[in-house]
C-alpha cells in the first residue's frame, strides 16, 4: 500500500507536483493583485483539493483569515470586514463582495522585507502605505481580515509590522 506523498491533497493528478502557490515571482509588485483576480476566476475547491476556512481574531476588528474565509459571506458580514488585505501573492482570489462595500488590498510585506534587491525606500513606502489603511479602518469603525492561501505566518508578519509602527517598537 502506498502512502500519498505531502502535496496529494492539494492536487489531483501526481503526488510529486506542489500547489501553485509556493511559486514566487520575482518580478511581482508586493502591492498589486493578479490580473485575473477581478474576473472571477480564482481559486476553487474543486480546482485543486479541499482548504477548510479557517480565520481567528487576533484583536477587536482584526482577524486572520485563509483563501476561503475570505470568501465567506457570513463571517465577512457578520464581523463587518470593510478591508480584506491579502499579505501573499500568488495566488488570485474572487473579490465578490466589492458590492457589500468590502475594499480588497494587497500587501505582501513578508516578500518585500524578504527580496534583498528591493530599495529600503520601497519598503518604508509600502509599510506606511499598509499602516495609512488599518488606520483607515480603525478610523471607520469596521474590521481588517488579512489573509494569505493557508496559513497565518504572512499575516502574522504584517500584523507586527503593522504594531511596530503604531507602537514605535524597535527590534
Amino acid at each position: 500500500m502506498s502512502r500519498p506523498g505531502a502535496w496529494s491533497r492539494y492536487n489531483t493528478g501526481s503526488n510529486s507536483a506542489k500547489p501553485q502557490h509556493q511559486v514566487a515571482n520575482q518580478q511581482s509588485q508586493y502591492d498589486e493583485d493578479e490580473h485575473d483576480a477581478g474576473s472571477g476566476a480564482g481559486w476553487s475547491p474543486s480546482a485543486a483539493g479541499w482548504v477548510v476556512a479557517e480565520a481567528c481574531k487576533v484583536k477587536d476588528a482584526m482577524f486572520f483569515g485563509n483563501i476561503m474565509a475570505v470568501q465567506d459571506a457570513n463571517f465577512v458580514m457578520m464581523n463587518k470586514i470593510g478591508y480584506c488585505v491579502k499579505c501573499q501573492t500568488g495566488f488570485a482570489v474572487p473579490q465578490n463582495l466589492r458590492r457589500f462595500g468590502v475594499n480588497y488590498i494587497v500587501m505582501n510585506l513578508l516578500g518585500a522585507y524578504t527580496d534583498p534587491n528591493l530599495p529600503v525606500e520601497r519598503k518604508d513606502e509600502l509599510l506606511e502605505a499598509f499602516y495609512g489603511r488599518m488606520e483607515e479602518a480603525a478610523e471607520e469603525g469596521v474590521g481588517v481580515l488579512l489573509y494569505s492561501f493557508q496559513d497565518f505566518v504572512w499575516c502574522c508578519f504584517n500584523v507586527v509590522c503593522y504594531w511596530m509602527r503604531k507602537y514605535r517598537w524597535t527590534v
